[in-house]
């Protein structure tokens, strides 16, 4: 028993020792474990939390630098959008702190920087910021992190003058090849509501490894310049510009070529030293002068010939799909005198340089052996092969075909057909989409020009804008103003703010004389850039006092301006040198107005003009005329001898009678010198009259003209001086006296002018009118309206003002 015993003791210690033999391995396998493996169970969370952070970091960079851009679009404000940016940018850091509690972390703004540089030929939004952080709950501390957000876009050279080709990259120069349709927008005017709006294009971009995109022109964007703003996923905005000019200079513009030539008086101009034109542009890219809108013109460009293939055309379905066919070839035409094509060149004038055609299609299924063949011809004869016989790919394909055919007429392009043969040499095989076709018509002579409205000012900040003129082939930086206005270019506001957006209120005043060959607007697009010294230096309202409202003094240096308000009355009396005039507004049915308030300077000190605006006002009504409202806008230019006069008459409409048997709209006295009145014109000059009494629209041929009156002595004088425009709006209530109403009045005791659109016939309706005359009162020692001898006066820049063309 006892030897059994000790064998089972033996035993047991065996297995005992087995058993902490196994427990020491696996407890060495365990501790091994542990040290092997437990730090990388730490690392992952460590670099997760980091990599978490700084991919939120980046996020709420992004987020923040569309928000900058966003603001920007909308006031033009840098300080306002950049202090905006970074309350956002540190509550973005405050919600990725709050996203993750448990690693309790903080963040030190260390560095932000926010840029746009918007609406030039290479175009960016661009963001740094430097973060240091810790995540305190896992025992990570000072982690330094800089990222940038970059989305920049640069245009490109064109193809052709109907498609946008530009190149979009990120930050490190990367291509962004993620963009649909639904990230471009094209800046397109609107002239019924003088808006800005943005359209997609009609159809995707082709895109291109390196982040170069293609896109048609949707209809209506002006395709020799235009705006084309991109959106990326991340919310970041960049604003591009694209012209042939801005291209190639890097400055993005506009040009407005003054052709003194087309006036057929550029030998009186030429005589002048006082022949200084105030032009105006307004927001829609109307150029304007007294009033009237200048002529302008565009440099015929290339003009598009668009469209879809129709049935109208021999073509089937939008998009046209060409089945197999049984017979060996099949051939079909586009016509330009068919469908969608007939329009564009119907009133195309010029001598053609160039026709491209361009056509969208592509195969179907597999090409196989078969071939395609597309040409022209004119009428069904003639011509030539655009595209010869070869293989092409499955996918959508564009392709150009320059510079075909030779002596090139409207004519033959109006009978211009495209032909696809399609040559089949297997029994079956793929199908032929076609979904568009282009004929571009290239037509550049440089006498070659085509009426224009203008180039809309784009929606940029005020203080981006820049004026040059060129005079004797030298071009230099020139003063202009931007002015704010309401009512349709009625009333105006003020000077208008450096930290605003060009708007539908805006215009934009320089000047100009028969010196400047071409004025150019252009724009800084960065939005770091300060408003130049020429949009508010004074260099010529040097002496203007505007002390007393009542009594208020302007100058520009040549001409003085004293504007007397006191008691009820408002006079203006002007003085050059040992010439002086005198005018009073507004006289109806006798009652001469009386002025509640002192007119408002709206503009004193101004950079190239003083505004004046007044309130004519009848404390007893006027008899017979009743629901009438009035206005006076006077400016007073630079280097000029004269101020304008804008008068309005607001005529509501009344339940009550109205009848006028007396409306003069300004009535202004000389100093010295001998009547002279423009009775009609001979051959584009002024015949001169120095008859008294009325000038109106008398039915011989050259009755119907009275632009100027004056009184005047050698070169000294004083009178009045208004375009076409005005000379039409002296004749507006003829029509209803029934009979021809309107009159220049000349008095000789007094030596007065009168401009009185109701004088000899009494005029009566109650339906609503609105309607403003303006002019000059031109007060002159040098140049007079128009002289005593020969035919050199100032007359010239009434009757006949310059042609604009714009590029």
């Amino acid at each position: 028993m006892k030897n059994k015993s000790r064998e089972n003791k033996g035993q047991f210690s065996i297995i005992a020792a087995l058993l902490v033999s196994v427990i020491l391995v696996a407890s060495v396998i365990m501790i091994y474990s542990s040290i092997r493996y437990s730090p990388i169970t730490e690392t992952p969370k460590t670099l997760t939390s980091i990599s978490e952070t700084n991919l939120a970091i980046s996020r709420v960079l992004e987020f923040t630098l569309g928000y900058y851009g966003s603001i920007l679009q909308v006031t033009g404000n840098t300080s306002y959008a950049r202090s905006s940016a970074s309350s956002y940018l540190r509550s973005g850091l405050v919600n990725i702190a709050r996203s993750y509690p448990e690693w309790n972390p903080s963040f030190n703004l260390d560095f932000q920087q926010f840029s746009t540089c918007w609406f030039m030929p290479e175009s960016y939004s661009r963001g740094n910021i430097s973060v240091t952080y810790s995540l305190s709950g896992l025992g990570i501390q000072g982690i330094k992190y800089e990222t940038s957000s970059l989305l920049k876009v640069t245009m490109l050279e064109h193809a052709n003058a109907f498609e946008a080709k530009f190149q979009v990259t990120r930050e490190n120069n990367e291509p962004e090849l993620r963009l649909t349709r639904e990230n471009f927008f094209f800046y397109n005017y609107s002239y019924q509501d003088s808006t800005w709006k943005l359209i997609n294009p009609e159809s995707d971009p082709i895109t291109y490894y390196d982040g170069t995109y293609v896109l048609k022109i949707p209809s209506g964007v002006d395709i020799s310049a235009y705006s084309l703003k991109v959106a990326d996923q991340r919310g970041i905005n960049t604003i591009a510009f694209y012209s042939e000019a801005s291209l190639a200079s890097g400055i993005p513009q506009y040009a407005y070529t003054f052709d003194w030539n087309a006036t057929g008086k550029e030998h009186i101009y030429s005589s002048l030293s006082r022949d200084t034109i105030v032009t105006e542009v307004l927001q829609n890219g109307t150029l304007r002068w007294l009033g009237q809108n200048l002529q302008t013109s565009e440099l015929a460009g290339p003009r598009v010939l668009y469209g879809r293939p129709s049935s109208d055309n021999g073509w089937n379905t939008n998009p046209e799909n060409i089945h197999d066919q049984d017979t060996a070839t099949y051939g079909t035409y586009i016509a330009a005198t068919g469908g969608a094509y007939v329009g564009a060149f119907n009133t195309s004038t010029g001598t053609i340089n160039q026709v491209d055609v361009r056509i969208r299609w592509e195969w179907l299924g597999d090409l196989g052996s078969d071939t395609v063949e597309w040409a022209w011809n004119i009428g069904g004869s003639g011509g030539g092969t655009l595209y010869g016989p070869s293989d092409v790919s499955h996918s959508l394909t564009t392709d150009s075909y320059n510079s075909i055919g030779s002596n090139w007429t409207w004519s033959k392009i109006q009978d211009l057909r495209i032909q696809l043969n399609y040559v089949k040499d297997q029994s079956s095989g793929p199908d032929v989409n076609v979904y568009e076709v282009w004929i571009l018509v290239q037509a550049k002579d440089t006498d070659t020009y085509e009426s224009s409205p203008g180039k809309p000012i784009l929606p940029i900040p005020v203080k981006a804008l820049h004026v040059n003129q060129t005079i004797d082939g030298v071009n230099y930086e020139t003063p202009f103003q931007v002015e704010d206005w309401t009512s349709n270019y009625r009333t105006p506001l003020g000077l208008t703010s450096n930290v605003s957006i060009f708007n539908s209120r805006n215009l934009l005043a320089f000047l100009v004389n028969h010196e400047v060959e071409n004025v150019i607007l252009w724009w800084d697009g960065m939005d770091t850039a300060n408003q130049t010294s020429y949009a508010w230096k004074n260099n010529y309202f040097l002496s203007d006092d505007t002390s007393d409202p009542s009594y208020v003094f302007l100058s520009n240096g040549i001409l003085d301006m004293t504007i007397d308000a006191r008691g009820s009355a408002f006079t203006v009396t002007s003085t050059q040198e040992n010439s002086s005039s005198t005018a009073e507004f507004m006289r109806i049915n006798g009652e001469q107005p009386v002025y509640g308030s002192d007119p408002a300077t709206v503009i004193h000190h101004g950079i190239v003009r003083d505004i004046v605006q007044a309130e004519a006002e009848w404390s007893t009504g006027i008899p017979n005329c009743p629901n009438l409202y009035s206005q006076i806008v006077l400016t007073l230019p630079a280097k000029a001898t004269y101020y304008t006069y804008a008068l309005r008459t607001v005529f509501v409409n009344s339940s009550q009678s109205r009848t006028i048997t007396d409306l003069s709209a300004i009535q202004i006295s000389v100093s010295v010198g001998q009547q002279s009145t423009e009775n009609g014109t001979s051959g584009g000059y002024p015949i001169s009259s120095n008859a008294t009494g009325l000038f109106y629209n008398f039915s011989s041929s050259t009755g119907y003209a009275h632009h100027w009156s004056e009184f005047i002595s050698g070169n000294s004088g004083a009178g009045i001086l208004f375009t076409d425009d005005a000379n039409q709006r002296l004749y507006v209530f003829d029509k209803f006296a029934g009979n021809k109403t309107g009159a220049i009045k000349v008095i000789s005791s007094g030596r007065i002018i009168e401009v009185n659109p109701v004088e000899r016939y009494a005029a009566s309706f109650t339906s609503p009118l609105d309607v403003t005359w303006h002019g000059t009162v031109t007060t002159f020692a040098d140049d007079p309206i128009y002289p005593s001898s020969g035919d050199v006066g100032l007359w010239v820049i009434a009757e006949h003002p310059p042609s604009v063309v714009v590029s």
